[in-house]
């Protein structure tokens, strides 16, 4: 008889790192301030009417373009490794696994980002997730970006609530998510979402 499992979905930025995945190596890279870079997506995304998180993704091609830096995904892989975690956060996976396994329950874990999945891929915590749902870019031959391949915004996140219950984890698969199954692979029960405010950010910093 199979284990029955948990699944913990997490957000990632100010939630398991400290701060924006970003702000960490890429953003100083283009030699701007996380502030600046912001500025400019939502002065883009005001312009434009473009969608905000659309916005930032086209913000770091163009501010990449402008420096003359190719933004290829071993770059974004590379910024990864840079990123600084909660304390207790990078051997949170081990300690709860096995705790679940004391407890005879199956622990899964989930990424549900607005942030990079490039970033992601070259962090220290990556392989201990099951499937990172983040924004990804497609690239062309020479490696470089040319169109966002999948994207996350904050109302999107829902759904993914639903494709880890029903096993339906990829994304392009719309049958999956969308049909009525009683039986769940992961109860809703099952599942838990850890993420931060901003005012819970606020509150810890004050602290």
């Amino acid at each position: 008889m199979s284990k029955p499992i948990v699944a913990i979905l997490y957000d990632f930025d100010a939630t398991l790192a400290t701060s924006d995945m970003q702000s960490f190596s890429f953003i100083p890279s283009l030699g701007l301030t996380a502030e600046q870079f912001w500025a400019k997506t939502k002065e883009f995304s005001e312009k434009t009417g473009c969608e905000t998180t659309l916005g930032y993704l086209h913000t770091m091609i163009e501010e990449c373009q402008k420096r003359g830096i190719k933004m290829t995904r071993s770059f974004l892989r590379e910024q990864g490794k840079h990123i600084k975690f909660w304390p207790g956060v990078e051997d949170w996976f081990e300690r709860i696994n096995k705790f679940g396994e004391e407890k005879g329950v199956e622990v899964e874990h989930y990424l549900v980002s607005s942030g990079n999945t490039e970033i992601v891929e070259g962090c220290s915590i990556y392989k201990y997730f099951k499937k990172v749902y983040g924004c990804e870019f497609l690239f062309d031959e020479k490696d470089e970006p040319i169109w966002p391949k999948h994207v996350i915004n904050y109302t999107m996140k829902t759904q993914f609530f639903y494709r880890v219950s029903k096993g339906a984890l990829d994304v392009n698969d719309d049958v999956g998510v969308n049909e009525k199954n009683p039986n769940k692979r992961v109860p809703t029960s099952n599942i838990v979402y850890i993420g931060v405010t901003l005012l819970s950010l606020y509150q810890i910093q004050k602290k």
